[in-house]
Protein backbone atom coordinates (compact mmCIF):
# COMPACT_ATOMS: atom_id res chain seq x y z
CA UNK A 1 0.00 0.00 0.00
CA UNK A 2 1.17 3.54 -0.77
CA UNK A 3 2.12 5.72 2.20
CA UNK A 4 -0.32 8.61 2.62
CA UNK A 5 0.42 12.12 3.85
CA UNK A 6 -2.32 12.82 6.40
CA UNK A 7 -3.55 15.96 8.13
CA UNK A 8 -3.00 16.55 11.82
CA UNK A 9 -6.70 15.87 12.52
CA UNK A 10 -6.52 12.51 10.68
CA UNK A 11 -3.41 11.51 12.65
CA UNK A 12 -5.06 12.47 15.95
CA UNK A 13 -7.97 10.17 15.09
CA UNK A 14 -5.70 7.30 14.05
CA UNK A 15 -3.52 7.61 17.17
CA UNK A 16 -6.27 8.48 19.67
CA UNK A 17 -6.02 7.18 23.23
CA UNK A 18 -8.00 4.12 24.29
CA UNK A 19 -7.74 2.10 21.09
CA UNK A 20 -7.90 -1.68 21.14
CA UNK A 21 -4.66 -3.61 20.95
CA UNK A 22 -3.47 -3.88 17.34
CA UNK A 23 -5.73 -1.06 16.12
CA UNK A 24 -2.72 0.99 15.03
CA UNK A 25 -1.23 -0.75 12.01
CA UNK A 26 2.26 -0.61 10.53
CA UNK A 27 0.71 1.35 7.64
CA UNK A 28 -0.58 3.95 10.14
CA UNK A 29 2.96 4.36 11.46
CA UNK A 30 4.36 4.74 7.91
CA UNK A 31 1.68 7.35 7.17
CA UNK A 32 2.72 9.23 10.31
CA UNK A 33 6.38 9.16 9.25
CA UNK A 34 5.68 10.58 5.78
CA UNK A 35 3.24 13.16 7.22
CA UNK A 36 5.34 14.55 10.06
CA UNK A 37 7.56 16.93 8.00
CA UNK A 38 4.42 18.50 6.53
CA UNK A 39 2.53 19.12 9.77
CA UNK A 40 4.41 22.30 10.60
CA UNK A 41 7.75 21.94 8.84
CA UNK A 42 9.46 21.57 12.20
CA UNK A 43 13.05 20.56 12.85
CA UNK A 44 16.40 21.60 14.21
CA UNK A 45 19.97 22.34 13.22
CA UNK A 46 23.37 22.59 14.90
CA UNK A 47 26.15 24.41 13.08
CA UNK A 48 29.68 24.86 14.45
CA UNK A 49 32.26 27.23 13.04
CA UNK A 50 35.60 25.80 11.96
CA UNK A 51 37.44 29.07 11.33
CA UNK A 52 37.81 30.67 14.76
CA UNK A 53 39.20 28.29 17.40
CA UNK A 54 40.98 28.60 20.75
CA UNK A 55 44.26 28.39 18.85
CA UNK A 56 43.18 30.96 16.25
CA UNK A 57 40.57 33.27 17.83
CA UNK A 58 38.85 36.23 16.21
CA UNK A 59 40.02 39.57 17.62
CA UNK A 60 37.42 42.33 17.59
CA UNK A 61 38.61 45.81 18.43
CA UNK A 62 36.91 48.26 20.78
CA UNK A 63 33.70 49.69 19.33
CA UNK A 64 33.94 47.81 16.02
CA UNK A 65 30.59 46.27 15.03
CA UNK A 66 31.54 42.90 13.51
CA UNK A 67 29.40 40.29 11.76
CA UNK A 68 29.34 36.82 13.36
CA UNK A 69 30.41 34.10 10.93
CA UNK A 70 29.69 30.39 11.34
CA UNK A 71 30.90 28.36 8.37
CA UNK A 72 29.66 24.91 9.42
CA UNK A 73 33.06 23.38 8.61
CA UNK A 74 33.36 21.62 11.98
CA UNK A 75 29.79 20.39 12.23
CA UNK A 76 26.65 20.95 10.22
CA UNK A 77 23.64 18.84 11.20
CA UNK A 78 20.06 19.50 10.08
CA UNK A 79 16.91 17.44 10.48
CA UNK A 80 15.06 17.76 8.22
CA UNK A 81 17.03 19.94 5.78
CA UNK A 82 14.06 22.30 5.41
CA UNK A 83 14.32 23.20 9.11
CA UNK A 84 17.28 25.46 8.44
CA UNK A 85 17.45 29.03 9.67
CA UNK A 86 21.24 29.59 9.28
CA UNK A 87 22.83 30.10 5.87
CA UNK A 88 26.56 29.26 6.03
CA UNK A 89 27.19 31.02 2.70
CA UNK A 90 25.78 34.42 3.71
CA UNK A 91 26.28 34.03 7.49
CA UNK A 92 22.71 35.15 8.02
CA UNK A 93 19.64 33.84 9.78
CA UNK A 94 17.28 33.27 6.83
CA UNK A 95 13.74 32.11 7.56
CA UNK A 96 12.18 30.19 4.70
CA UNK A 97 8.77 31.84 4.83
CA UNK A 98 6.63 34.60 6.24
CA UNK A 99 5.48 33.91 9.81
CA UNK A 100 8.02 31.14 10.40
CA UNK A 101 8.75 30.92 14.11
CA UNK A 102 11.61 29.34 15.99
CA UNK A 103 14.32 29.82 18.57
CA UNK A 104 18.06 29.81 18.29
CA UNK A 105 20.97 29.64 20.68
CA UNK A 106 24.04 31.59 19.65
CA UNK A 107 27.01 30.24 21.63
CA UNK A 108 30.69 31.14 21.68
CA UNK A 109 33.71 31.55 23.92
CA UNK A 110 35.14 35.00 24.53
CA UNK A 111 38.02 36.57 26.37
CA UNK A 112 38.53 40.17 27.40
CA UNK A 113 41.92 41.81 26.93
CA UNK A 114 41.37 44.38 29.69
CA UNK A 115 41.27 43.98 33.47
CA UNK A 116 38.22 46.14 34.11
CA UNK A 117 34.70 45.00 33.32
CA UNK A 118 34.32 44.68 29.56
CA UNK A 119 30.89 44.53 27.96
CA UNK A 120 29.79 43.70 24.45
CA UNK A 121 26.56 43.98 22.49
CA UNK A 122 24.97 41.16 20.52
CA UNK A 123 22.49 42.26 17.86
CA UNK A 124 20.36 40.51 15.25
CA UNK A 125 19.82 43.09 12.52
CA UNK A 126 17.52 42.79 9.48
CA UNK A 127 19.17 45.93 8.03
CA UNK A 128 15.93 47.67 7.02
CA UNK A 129 12.35 48.39 8.10
CA UNK A 130 10.86 50.27 11.02
CA UNK A 131 12.55 48.01 13.62
CA UNK A 132 15.67 46.60 11.92
CA UNK A 133 17.34 45.36 15.12
CA UNK A 134 15.07 42.53 16.22
CA UNK A 135 17.25 41.30 19.09
CA UNK A 136 19.82 43.05 21.28
CA UNK A 137 21.55 41.86 24.44
CA UNK A 138 24.54 42.93 26.50
CA UNK A 139 27.18 40.39 27.50
CA UNK A 140 29.67 40.94 30.31
CA UNK A 141 33.15 39.49 30.72
CA UNK A 142 32.77 38.90 34.44
CA UNK A 143 36.04 36.93 34.83
CA UNK A 144 38.34 39.77 33.76
CA UNK A 145 41.29 39.88 31.39
CA UNK A 146 42.72 36.69 29.92
CA UNK A 147 40.02 34.37 31.31
CA UNK A 148 37.97 32.49 28.69
CA UNK A 149 34.24 32.61 29.29
CA UNK A 150 31.37 30.78 27.58
CA UNK A 151 28.35 32.75 26.40
CA UNK A 152 24.89 31.58 25.29
CA UNK A 153 22.17 33.84 23.92
CA UNK A 154 18.64 32.49 23.37
CA UNK A 155 16.95 34.40 20.55
CA UNK A 156 13.30 34.13 19.46
CA UNK A 157 12.95 34.12 15.68
CA UNK A 158 9.67 35.44 14.26
CA UNK A 159 9.80 35.94 10.50
CA UNK A 160 8.19 39.23 9.57
CA UNK A 161 8.45 40.52 6.01
CA UNK A 162 11.73 42.46 6.50
CA UNK A 163 13.32 39.42 8.14
CA UNK A 164 12.24 37.12 5.28
CA UNK A 165 13.38 39.60 2.60
CA UNK A 166 16.77 40.50 4.08
CA UNK A 167 17.65 37.78 6.56
CA UNK A 168 19.20 38.71 9.88
CA UNK A 169 22.85 39.38 10.66
CA UNK A 170 24.32 38.73 14.11
CA UNK A 171 26.80 41.40 15.19
CA UNK A 172 29.18 41.65 18.16
CA UNK A 173 30.45 45.06 19.33
CA UNK A 174 32.83 45.02 22.34
CA UNK A 175 33.46 48.09 24.53
CA UNK A 176 37.16 47.14 24.68
CA UNK A 177 39.27 44.77 22.58
CA UNK A 178 38.26 41.11 22.96
CA UNK A 179 38.79 37.75 21.31
CA UNK A 180 36.08 35.22 20.38
CA UNK A 181 36.03 31.62 19.13
CA UNK A 182 34.01 28.39 18.85
CA UNK A 183 30.93 30.09 17.42
CA UNK A 184 27.92 27.77 17.15
CA UNK A 185 24.25 28.17 16.41
CA UNK A 186 21.52 25.74 17.39
CA UNK A 187 18.12 26.50 15.83
CA UNK A 188 14.74 24.93 16.39
CA UNK A 189 12.03 25.59 13.84
CA UNK A 190 8.72 25.45 15.68
CA UNK A 191 6.35 26.59 12.97
CA UNK A 192 6.63 27.07 9.23
CA UNK A 193 4.79 26.53 5.99
CA UNK A 194 4.86 22.98 4.62
CA UNK A 195 7.77 22.25 2.26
Amino acid sequence: MVDTVRTEAELQTIFADGQAEGAITPQDVRDFVVSSPYLANQGWEFILDGTYTAGAPRTILSGVRTQVTIDGASENIRHPASASFWNTGTNKVEPSGLNDFGMCRLAFVGQSTVAQTNRFEIELDTVTGSFPIIYQQTGIFAKGAGAPQSFNFIVPLFAGSDFVTNGGIFYITPEDDATFWTFAITSVKIYGAAP
